[in-house]
């Protein structure tokens, strides 16, 4: 933990290597791909929600919950927990 403190004050940020294996990995790609083919085709078809150039950015986690497995994460939380406030 004092390791990814010390590059957090020194560096700004940290990388975490391994935190999903290749299985959950590959999961998380395939759902969201799916999710992003859903929403060009919705693209498509109203032209009013932006181009297949560009994309309205819509709540991935919404559409499928699997994906906040992405974000609620203990080893994240525990060090979040040391660099932020309470609030």
């Amino acid at each position: 933990m004092k390791k990814y403190l010390n590059e957090i004050n020194s560096k700004g940020y940290i990388v975490l290597n391994n935190i999903y294996s290749k299985k959950e990995t590959s999961e998380f790609k395939k759902r969201l791909e799916k999710i992003l083919i859903k929403r060009i085709k919705r693209i498509k078809r109203n032209k009013k929600t932006g181009s297949s150039l560009n994309q309205v950015m819509w709540n991935y986690f919404k559409e499928d919950s699997y994906l906040l497995k992405l974000i609620y994460n203990q080893r994240f939380d525990r060090i979040l927990k040391k660099i932020l406030e309470e609030n």
